[in-house]
């Protein structure tokens, strides 16, 4: 059976030190017993930097500092977070020549940054968007979490010189599939007003117009060393996909059936559908959210006709394509594709 990053994973623990999350509650006055209620941790296990903690013991924490902070703090935290705090991902940034060599860090190395997210990469004539997905769990604690990593991201940017840059409306722009929040203003004012909310995925655009441009500060001697040597050690970590990831990979490849993914992934159909539940989630909405990423892709960046899209993505004819589209979507294919090319 493939691994489904849960929660014995050491991956995960691996990436993720609590004590960043614990030090944020406390600053915002929660106490130590209030954060650690749940989580099966000490005020000395938080102290040790060579801690190791699973998926819901940093979930516990952050549910515990949900329900006792402010409504943003995962966009808070976020900026508390810079690049220096992420160890082998500042190192590899810092010696990275050009924004294009950046980008391809957060592609290939997003675990790096944060290990409850993958990052999957489409371009446009003018832009790269690099889609923001859960890698092994859609738990609610996630939404503040996306905040965090947007955050994180742009903050980085900024970090790394490119103050002017990212002021700049079609330069860097980040699209969150949620509602506008209450403190939507406070976010505008940190993205300098380069973020939109319920848009049908979570998105970073980037325009390829900075892609060649220099990233300031850059050693040019050192940084194609750095960069080799990095991740060829990056290299020899085992590989392993979150299982909604792993189930993403087999919907690009066209296979759309519960058991035959079950199949490719390794695994028994009744172990398949007990991680889904573990990871509040189904087959068949994966299954939704991934044909509608594809479906709205498509109206605003290709030429496909309804009919064509709706073989691409298997289903039994168009007319079933286009009742999921307006039910999950609140407008016909054809309409969403019309407002979104005018």
């Amino acid at each position: 059976m493939k691994k489904l990053i849960a929660s014995q994973d050491p991956l995960f623990s691996w990436v993720i030190q609590p004590n960043y999350l614990y030090q944020y509650g406390l600053e915002i006055g929660i106490k130590s017993e209030s954060l650690l209620e749940g989580t099966g941790l000490t005020i000395e296990d938080i102290d040790d930097v060579d801690l190791y903690i699973n998926w819901e013991q940093y979930r516990d924490l952050a549910i515990n500092v949900g329900r006792h902070g402010p409504a943003d703090w995962g966009f808070q935290f976020g900026k508390k977070l810079n690049v220096t705090s992420h160890g082998l991902i500042s190192l590899l940034m810092m010696n990275c020549e050009n924004w294009g060599q950046l980008l391809q860090l957060l592609e290939d190395y997003p675990v790096l940054l944060s290990p409850i997210f993958y990052v999957s990469r489409k371009e446009t004539q003018e832009y790269v968007f690099l889609n923001v997905n859960p890698e092994f769990t859609r738990h609610p604690v996630l939404r503040r979490s996306m905040e965090a990593f947007f955050t994180m991201f742009y903050q980085g940017l900024r970090d790394l010189g490119a103050v002017e840059m990212v002021q700049q409306s079609e330069i860097v722009k980040i699209f969150v599939k949620e509602e506008e929040p209450s403190y939507a203003e406070l976010l505008r004012e940190f993205f300098h007003d380069n973020i939109s909310w319920g848009n049908y995925a979570n998105q970073i655009r980037i325009a390829k117009s900075i892609l060649d441009v220099k990233v300031p500060n850059a050693n040019p001697i050192t940084a194609s060393a750095t960069r080799k040597i990095l991740q060829s050690q990056l290299a020899q970590l085992k590989a392993s996909k979150g299982g909604l990831n792993e189930l993403r990979s087999l919907f690009d490849l066209g296979c759309y059936k519960q058991d035959e993914c079950a199949k490719q992934m390794l695994t028994t159909l009744p172990t398949l559908k007990r991680f889904l539940k573990l990871a509040y989630t189904t087959f068949s909405d994966e299954l939704k959210y991934y044909r509608l990423d594809e479906a709205c892709w498509a109206a605003q960046n290709t030429d496909l006709s309804m009919a064509q899209l709706s073989d691409e993505l298997g289903f039994q004819d168009a007319n079933s394509f286009a009742r999921l589209f307006k039910g999950e979507m609140g407008t016909t294919f054809n309409q969403f594709r019309s407002e979104k090319k005018g």
